[in-house]
């Protein structure tokens, strides 16, 4: 199987060596997220500027949020949108490394610059009943947005090693995520900083409860299918007749990856392999619209919301 990099293809320098970064030999590597940040050149900043109709009047209320390094317009935004520089990204994620034992692995940016994160390597997990080589990455994103679209936040982000399936399904909504009070205040920093180990302590233990009641599910093909069924409905005079062949399409490449799939060897037979199959799919086997890669879309998903089809087949096959 292809190498993945669920970080996103604009990937920029790791920390501390993350498993899915090959950095050439003689890399330069920081030991900060501050110092990764300037060897990866997003330690640029940006700033407000009026908006204006091709040269001629302003828009009152909006501004262009502007990369100062080459005055590219990433967004437009409300009068009110305060800006927050990646080096308050850094700053933040440099504090979780003083209050625990975390490091950063990675830095990157997407969309152009558009979205810029660091991950932070919180070890891994190793579920029971599975021999030991069932093996699930556990990583903070931590992230920030230039187009107005959010506010610094981080979330908790396990990751399946073996087919580098996000798992982010298995956490309670309440627990994915936490909005980072922007200050420039190392105490208030601190204070944010374990706030957000709160939520990741929470995170991994709805994950881990989550992942060992699905390994404890028996499921059988005749479940898969039916699982199928209740997810990609493709019965109904309704349907059109172009949602119907694309669902069955789709049924079948599932049912494919749940029979066949090498990685989901392992835990083969239980709910945890039917919602993988499910994630492989939606992850890394859907078709990829647009000019993004398909590294980039992977990446987009995890730092924005919504219900994944992953998701659903999770509280299916748990109800």
């Amino acid at each position: 199987m292809t190498r993945r990099t669920p970080w996103g293809a604009n990937i920029a320098r790791a920390v501390s060596g993350d498993p899915y970064v090959d950095l050439p030999e003689g890399t330069e590597t920081g030991e900060s997220c501050s110092q990764a940040l300037v060897i990866a050149g997003l330690d640029w900043g940006v700033d407000l500027k009026e908006v204006s109709i091709a040269g001629g009047p302003k828009i009152d209320r909006y501004f262009a949020v502007v990369r100062e390094s080459d005055d590219y317009a990433l967004g437009v935004v409300g009068r009110a949108y305060t800006p927050i520089q990646n080096t308050d990204l850094a700053m933040f994620t440099d504090s979780l490394s003083e209050e625990a034992a975390v490091t950063t692995s990675a830095v990157g940016s997407l969309d152009d610059g558009r979205r810029v994160f660091a991950v932070v390597d919180f070890g891994d997990y190793r579920p029971p009943g599975t021999g030991g080589e069932e093996v699930v990455d556990l990583s903070m994103v931590v992230h920030t947005r230039h187009d107005g679209g959010g506010a610094l936040t981080a979330g908790l982000f396990p990751m399946r090693l073996s087919c580098a399936n996000g798992m982010r399904h298995t956490i309670a909504a309440k627990a994915r995520n936490v909005k980072i009070r922007h200050t420039m205040r190392a105490d208030v920093r601190l204070d944010e900083a374990r706030r957000a180990l709160g939520i990741a302590d929470k995170a991994i233990t709805d994950m881990t409860k989550t992942v060992e009641r699905l390994i404890e599910t028996p499921f059988t093909d005749a479940k898969f299918a039916k699982l199928m069924e209740q997810l990609l409905p493709v019965k109904g005079d309704e349907l059109p007749a172009s949602t119907v062949t694309r669902r069955t399409n789709t049924r079948d490449a599932m049912f494919a990856l749940w029979s066949e799939a090498p990685n989901l060897d392992t835990i083969r037979g239980t709910g945890y392999a039917a919602v993988n199959a499910v994630a492989e799919w939606e992850q890394w086997v859907r078709p990829v619209r647009g000019k993004r890669s398909r590294e980039d879309h992977h990446m987009m998903a995890l730092t924005g919301f919504g219900t994944s089809l992953a998701e659903r087949a999770q509280a299916v096959v748990l109800s």
